[in-house]
């Protein structure tokens, strides 16, 4: 199927659960593959789905503020059209701000999560943790905005991409997080308190 599995638009207090979306191809007409897109939407939850094998992204966020997304598997994104160079990515945050991530497991893309600005807006004050990331073919994490939590108070992300000691991967404390911080490609943003093991 070509286009968006699931798209809200301009709408609030929307709840997409327990959905399976997969296999949604590049459209050459123009319409772009995503599980879900939210574009000017404010206020929505999506939770415990399971959405894969999409061309460019399992969550797409436009613009929309306030939004949760929890406990979802979203996995195997990746552009499969070889005369379309489009790159994929897990979720990705565009212009959107205070939107809340956690505990997703967010696999086998080409990126794991992703914020960005979007018609000159840049996404801040998003709050992304207990997610596991990984496997992910070229970066697990970008965010070139500002302002943004890659941890809540004692916890952060778990990153397979943070394993070696010349990084600061050390859990001296045997606490289950690493004593350094996770530098998140793209800006300055820090995950703070990043997990040694997979958050279960």
């Amino acid at each position: 199927q070509s286009g968006p599995g699931i798209n809200i638009y301009n709408s609030t207090y929307c709840t997409i659960s327990n959905s399976t979306i997969y296999n949604m191809s590049y459209d050459a007409s123009g319409r772009l593959s995503y599980g879900i897109e939210v574009l000017y939407s404010d206020f929505n939850n999506f939770v415990d789905n399971n959405i894969s094998s999409c061309d460019i992204a399992g969550i797409n966020i436009g613009l929309s503020d306030n939004n949760t997304i929890h406990s979802n598997d979203i996995f195997n994104n990746t552009d499969y059209d070889p005369d379309i160079d489009l790159k994929s990515w897990g979720i990705i945050i565009q212009g959107s701000c205070n939107n809340t991530i956690t505990e997703n497991n967010v696999s086998y893309s080409e990126f794991g999560i992703n914020l960005t600005t979007c018609q000159g807006v840049s996404s801040e004050n998003n709050t992304i943790y207990l997610n596991n990331i990984y496997n992910n073919t070229i970066l697990n994490g970008f965010d070139n905005c500002s302002n943004n939590n890659w941890n809540d108070s004692t916890r952060g992300n778990y990153w397979d991409s943070y394993n070696w000691y010349t990084e600061g991967a050390y859990d001296n404390s045997t606490d289950g997080i690493f004593d350094s911080p996770y530098s998140i490609p793209g800006g300055n943003s820090l995950d703070n308190y990043p997990l040694r093991v997979l958050w279960d």
